[in-house]
């Protein structure tokens, strides 16, 4: 019988990658679950007369992409790893000149008091069923939020790319 083989790198070690490729990993990554958020968030023609958006998976995606931009901001300006899915928790992380940026970015309203308000959103909506007291969301106040993020996150380190972006864009 002939032998058969095949030949595979195995992927870098993370540990010994670049943080600043993690960083760039991490934006394509909020970015990939902010565009999902965007397409769910698609209000469908199912016919004349009906149309169909994805509510659920909008929230959870546009969650998940907060999430991930707001741990790439903690990366950039405290240079620590940070675990955990509560916004609330992460934006305290940021330092207040960042978070500054961020409401500036924001424009009017009450960035802190939304992500308060949006904290756990990310658990909360995949499970909404069990929970009798779940409110129901702004998804354009999701993506207004992590629109600042990603701006932010762009203003303070120009060098990560963004796919598909023009980089001309603001």
């Amino acid at each position: 019988m002939p032998e058969f083989s095949i030949e595979f790198r195995m992927p870098q070690d993370p540990a010994r990658r670049k943080p600043e490729d993690i960083n760039q990993e991490m934006m394509d990554k909020a970015n990939g679950f902010f565009q999902a958020g965007s397409r769910c968030a698609a209000n469908l023609s199912l016919s004349p007369n009906i149309t169909n958006s994805l509510m659920s998976p909008t929230i959870v995606c546009y969650s998940f992409a907060i999430e991930i931009y707001l741990k790439v901001l903690i990366r950039l300006t405290q240079k620590k790893d940070v675990k955990g899915h509560n916004l609330h928790d992460l934006y305290l992380n940021l330092p207040k000149e960042t978070q500054e940026l961020v409401i500036k970015k924001f424009g009017a309203g009450n960035l802190a008091a939304e992500i308060d308000r949006i904290a756990t959103t990310f658990v909360d909506n995949r499970y909404d069923y069990e929970n009798a007291n779940f409110m129901g969301l702004s998804t354009s106040m999701l993506a207004q939020i992590g629109t600042s993020l990603h701006n932010t996150i762009k203003e303070l380190d120009p060098k990560i790319g963004i796919t598909f972006e023009n980089r001309l864009a603001v």
